[in-house]
């Protein structure tokens, strides 16, 4: 049994969990997009310079990325209390875990093959504000596509802002929990499906804050409730309807390039809406910028404001 968080286990696995790896080269660069069906990733693992030394690339050039599953396991240092967490490099969860990327990178970059580049958007509506769907979402679904000369695709990089825990603590008949990838694998796989032999990565965007439109356990308290197996229906029928869009717009992507800048970058500051100072339980007064990131300033220089 896994651990889930700290207050559940999982009886089994529903599903299995993925690890996905796109390789790009444009002759000058290399990048690696590694992508995880976890709830977290540790920085400091090791997991990155293990790629980089197997690509021969700078450890900034390999981009890991996870679409907080919280329906899978828990591998951070960030959450000291959970009953989850496994930073240790030596333990079963990470070994498996390195293997599979490890393996997924090296497949990705056998398959190292000419491509065109295009970019596209749509929209889909499976993602909510928390528990307010009232609230700001953006619905914006993006595509970057990777497309043969000959027009078929080879990959797709999609982005959509939305947590995957549709089956976030949804306990099944008999007290079961199961571990699952969740929205974003099986998104990724309705998208698959539909490309035979191309590989869909997902990205969170900024989905900080976005959840699905539909989760198996809802509500709080009295008012809490739990579709048991039906879950997975509200599970499948949201992961078809935006891998339907990611489809379509890829279908649609026009203008493509066979000319690309790689590059990456190991931070980006952009502006937000400035909080009230007291907001997110800090006292008056406290500032919430973390102190590597104080001497940094807003586009047309002002200082960053506490977020």
């Amino acid at each position: 049994m896994f651990p889930l968080q700290n207050t559940l286990l999982f009886s089994g696995v529903h599903d299995p969990v993925y690890a996905r790896a796109l390789v790009l080269d444009n002759g000058k660069t290399k990048v690696a997009i590694v992508v995880l069906d976890l709830l977290h990733l540790m920085i400091d693992n090791g997991l990155q310079r293990d790629v980089a030394n197997g690509l021969k690339i700078p450890v900034e050039n390999v981009l890991p990325n996870v679409p907080h599953d919280n329906t899978s396991l828990l591998i951070s240092h960030n959450l000291a209390n959970s009953v989850g967490k496994d930073p240790d490099r030596d333990s079963p969860a990470f070994a498996l875990m390195r293997k599979g990327v490890i393996e997924a990178v090296r497949e990705a970059d056998a398959s190292l093959q000419p491509a065109r580049v295009g970019f596209g958007t749509g929209k889909a509506y499976v993602n909510i504000q928390g528990n307010n769907p009232g609230g700001p979402s953006d619905k914006t679904v993006s595509v970057l596509a990777l497309i043969k000369p000959t027009g078929e695709s080879i990959a797709s990089y999609t982005s959509y802002a939305v947590h995957s825990i549709v089956m976030y603590r949804s306990v099944m008949d008999g007290g079961k929990v199961y571990m699952s990838s969740d929205l974003a694998n099986w998104t990724s796989k309705y998208v698959e499906d539909h490309f035979p032999g191309a590989v869909s990565v997902w990205d969170l965007g900024s989905g900080l804050d976005q959840s699905p439109l539909f989760t198996s356990r809802a509500g709080q308290g009295e008012e809490d409730h739990n579709e048991d197996s039906a879950g997975w229906a509200l599970l499948d029928s949201q992961a078809r309807r935006l891998g339907a869009e990611f489809v379509r717009v890829a279908k649609t992507v026009q203008n493509t390039n066979s000319q690309t800048v790689l590059w990456t970058t190991s931070s980006v500051a952009c502006p937000a809406q400035p909080r009230p100072p007291q907001a997110v339980g800090q006292p008056q007064g406290q500032s919430r910028i973390p102190s590597a990131l104080a001497g940094l300033r807003e586009p047309g220089g002002d200082p960053l404001q506490p977020r």
